[in-house]
């Protein structure tokens, strides 16, 4: 029997995860499932080892000789200019939310910046907390990783084996059911192999709060304006829609209507005495219809009014 054919054989009689009943996909996942010796024996690329000196957000740095040793990686190289790259953050998230739990596996994004100032480091760490990236993320601003993986486009998604083969790559598109399907796959292949010790992951949100909470601590103050940000709660607000009390039947005073796009929600509020009305969305991010205190967005970039409707 050939080795790969008996390798697959004596896999199959692990016991494996739930992933192979519940995929979305039986067949396409039976075929990337069947076919996993194939793409690892084929595989020309091995995926490189992490400089020392990188900077890292999200995580303690991480290499693929210690604490990303045998595991399954899916590394994102994406720039934050890019339209495509920010569309396929929330399918990472996704992603995410699917396999958490699931330590054998590892998310990591690699910012190769198309503009010199995309990779400075504040506005890196910006946009990670802008779009809620909850991922061990490098900041690639050299483009010294892009090159050693040879990327041409943006996103490139590579899936790395434990052996550190690259046995899958998306460029430019990267079809999320067929991502999610692959992932499950490779994950029950290699399920018996995979390390599942937890990363040092520690998310740059909470670093800043920590932060903020340290300041006040030690009696530092902020200027009105930023004592005002921070009571408000509001992150990273996108579109304010104004409405006359003339057009607004409902609440008969002046609204301000606030795209709040790092809680995922729109406020309503009070333009003569900046009391909150409503709050639309639970503040979680995703995609579900409800009450206002159940509903749930993505990123909510933009509100619009009108005959006494507010559109999303």
């Amino acid at each position: 029997m050939d080795v790969n054919n008996q390798q697959n054989v004596d896999r199959v009689q692990v016991p494996r995860t739930e992933f192979s009943q519940k995929t979305s996909n039986k067949e396409l996942y039976d075929e990337y499932f069947k076919r996993m010796p194939e793409y690892e024996a084929n595989s020309e690329l091995t995926a490189n080892e992490f400089e020392y000196d990188l900077e890292w957000y999200n995580s303690d740095p991480l290499y693929f000789e210690a604490n990303l040793k045998n595991k399954l990686v899916l590394i994102d190289f994406w720039t934050s200019c890019c339209c495509d790259c920010l569309h396929l953050l929330p399918v990472l998230e996704k992603l995410e939310k699917k396999f958490e739990g699931e330590n054998g596996v590892a998310f990591i994004g690699v910012h190769s910046g198309k503009f010199e100032a995309e990779s400075d480091s504040y506005h890196l760490k910006k946009n990670i907390l802008k779009y809620d990236i909850k991922h061990p993320v490098i900041n690639d601003a050299s483009m010294q990783i892009w090159s050693e993986y040879e990327c041409y486009y943006w996103p490139t998604v590579f899936i790395i084996a434990p052996n550190r083969q690259i046995i899958k790559v998306y460029k430019e598109t990267v079809p999320p059911k067929d991502l999610e399907i692959f992932l499950e796959a490779a994950y029950d292949y290699y399920y018996p192999d995979l390390n599942q010790d937890p990363l040092p992951i520690k998310l740059e949100a909470q670093k800043e709060k920590d932060e903020k909470k340290t300041q006040a601590a030690e009696g530092n103050f902020f200027s009105i304006e930023k004592e005002m940000a921070i009571k408000s709660n509001l992150r990273f607000p996108q579109k304010i829609q104004y409405v006359s009390k003339e057009e607004c039947v409902l609440y008969g005073c002046n609204l301000l209507i606030i795209s709040d796009m790092g809680n995922h929600r729109v406020l309503v509020i009070n333009e003569d005495t900046y009391q909150c009305l409503e709050v639309i969305g639970s503040g979680h991010s995703g995609y579900k219809d409800g009450a206002f205190e159940e509903a749930q967005f993505n990123q909510t970039c933009g509100a619009a009014y009108f005959d006494n409707q507010i559109y999303i």
